[in-house]
């Protein structure tokens, strides 16, 4: 695994204490993008770790980055997470409901 690797992995993780070891090590790796154009801060921002999004963005990330698959910003990323997070939650609730099946579809940024 690679350092961008490592760092995305803590990201997603939602472990500030890594992000920050990583990022004492090799600071320059808050602007590194993967080969979806993404940066840490994307990953951050969809999987809703606000702590280590304020570290990354203190640490230099760049809040107006667009990844190159989407074009979209952390951002438009955060508004995504929290989409995929109402739709599990609401199928959660149908899945509840007795005599009820709930069909979960998910999308991929």
């Amino acid at each position: 695994m690679d350092d961008l690797e490592n760092l995305v992995e803590a990201v997603k993780l939602g472990d500030p204490e890594r992000v920050r070891s990583i990022l004492d090590l090799n600071g320059q790796l808050v602007h590194r993008k993967d080969s979806t154009g993404a940066t840490a801060l994307h990953y951050a921002a969809l999987y809703g770790h606000r702590q280590v999004a304020e570290l990354l963005i203190q640490r230099g990330a760049d809040i107006n980055s667009m990844d190159d698959q989407f074009g979209a910003t952390p951002a438009g990323w955060a508004v995504e997470g929290a989409k995929g997070e109402q739709r599990s939650a609401a199928a959660a609730e149908t899945a509840k409901a007795p005599g009820r099946s709930a069909k979960i579809t998910t999308r991929r940024c």
